[in-house]
């Protein structure tokens, strides 16, 4: 199953969208031009993505 290809990315920080490559093993990752985030996306399946979100420089995450 060819995993290249690409990906519409929503930065979940501050919703900025934009569409990023994916290489051959899934994996893709973009720094956010508005917030500064950073967003890693993985395809493990084809119904199964796991997107990890770094906070910017200075930002903490609220854990209520």
């Amino acid at each position: 199953m060819g995993k290249m290809g690409t990906s519409r990315l929503m930065c979940h920080n501050c919703h900025y969208e934009t569409y990023v490559l994916r290489d051959e093993h899934g994996f893709a990752e973009m720094q956010c031009p508005c917030c500064g985030a950073k967003i890693t996306m993985r395809m493990v399946s084809r119904r199964h993505v796991q997107i990890d979100v770094y906070a910017p420089k200075g930002q903490v995450v609220l854990d209520n």
